[in-house]
């Protein structure tokens, strides 16, 4: 799952619990308590006492457009929230036919 799709099903989640995460602290509590541990640790230190909810979401959604950037820029692609090469076609290693 993405950051962005994580995050958009967080906003559906706490629309329909508003009871249980009902200010801003609690919010950004349980929207980190959803990342892997590197991703938390990536965001626990670019964010202080004073970040809102909404400033973390943005720092995390930019984060993941920047690892995109580099990425495409690498030559890579995520596939399931792994990095996995490249795909050239169904060349499997031989050489294709150009002839028309």
């Amino acid at each position: 799952m993405t950051i962005t799709e994580y995050t958009t099903q967080f906003h559906r989640l706490v629309r329909l619990a508003s009871g249980i995460v009902p200010t801003d602290f609690s919010k950004k509590e349980k929207y980190l308590d959803g990342f892997n541990p590197k991703i938390k640790h990536d965001l626990m230190i670019t964010i202080d006492d004073n970040t809102t909810y909404v400033e973390m979401v943005g720092k995390a959604l930019r984060d993941e457009g920047a690892v995109e950037c580099i990425q495409e820029s690498r030559g890579t692609q995520v596939v399931g929230g792994v990095t996995a090469p490249p795909t050239y076609g169904n060349d499997r290693g031989g050489s294709e036919s150009t002839n028309d």
